[in-house]
């Protein structure tokens, strides 16, 4: 047995590590004022507290039902993406000083948690949304699981959790096969729409495949259905060039990964690229 709170904070250090070896590939900085960017945060919060549970050790699988995971439903009055189930999140403003204040001032906004309450474990690699935007998934726990959530109701209808371990219950998943041209300005290919249900719920297109990217990252979780078409390109690929396209700029100390990108072939391009997508010590993402 052991201190649950500190079986805890035990965990969240892994989880913030295994994040971390996604650093080389997620700390971009965008300088294209023309590019759209958005953020979204994965908010985790314990689930209720086990007595009986015991501190991981390192190299062990995390334990999924240890945690559970915030969603919202957007007013139908929106926009855009209206009645849809999501993370929260949203637009970057010119005021925000990167993708980490955007997620964090969207989550005030729309949930009423101020930042002080968001434990930021780390983020995933960014994802091209179907309107364009550059999204920067980040991933963060709140230090107070009982912390009042506050919907701002012109923005979002409900707030819910959901366990992580409902995730890795393949019967809880579908997929529908569909021909698209995500990311905007690439040539139509096949892809898959991924949907988990949740007590009448549906969480679907980018917010279902940035969890299973999570679920992989953080908690080692390889689906045995198929995330993505063979022959297809990732999506976290598919981003990174369309990323480039916009002249994004890496860290400092990945100025030789870019400059050998922009001299490779296509061929040589698209497979460092993969490798630049893989945790390392891990085989090669499926998603």
């Amino acid at each position: 047995g052991g201190d649950p709170s500190s079986c805890t904070s035990k965990m969240l250090q892994v989880l913030s590590r295994r994040l971390a070896s996604l650093a080389s590939i997620c700390q971009s900085s965008v300088y294209n004022a023309s590019l759209k960017r958005a953020s979204v945060f994965i908010l985790l919060s314990s689930s209720p507290r086990d007595p009986h549970a015991v501190r991981p050790q390192e190299g062990e699988q995390l334990d999924a039902s240890k945690f559970r995971v915030l969603f919202t439903t957007r007013a139908s009055s929106l926009r855009h993406h209206g009645g849809e189930v999501c993370f929260p999140g949203g637009k970057q403003d010119p005021s925000d000083a990167d993708e980490l204040h955007a997620g964090l001032r969207e989550v005030e906004e729309e949930i009423g948690v101020p930042g002080s309450e968001v434990q930021v474990l780390g983020r995933l690699e960014q994802i091209v949304s179907r309107y364009g935007h550059v999204v920067t998934p980040l991933v963060g726990h709140l230090r107070d699981e009982n912390v009042d959530l506050l919907p701002n109701p012109s923005e979002v209808s409900e707030v819910f959790w959901v366990p992580v371990s409902h995730f890795t219950d393949p019967r809880n998943h579908c997929y529908l096969p569909v021909v698209s041209d995500y990311p905007h300005n690439h040539a139509y290919h096949r892809s898959l729409v991924h949907c988990f249900t949740y007590q009448g719920r549906n969480i679907t297109g980018m917010t279902a495949l940035l969890l299973l990217r999570f679920l992989e990252v953080a908690f080692e979780y390889q689906p045995a259905y198929t995330v993505h078409p063979p022959g297809t390109t990732k999506w976290m690929i598919a981003a990174q060039e369309y990323i480039e396209k916009f002249h994004t700029t890496m860290d400092p100390g990945s100025a030789d990964a870019e400059s050998s990108l922009a001299d490779s072939t296509a061929e040589e391009r698209t497979k460092q690229l993969e490798q630049r997508t893989q945790t390392p010590n891990k085989p090669q993402s499926s998603l």
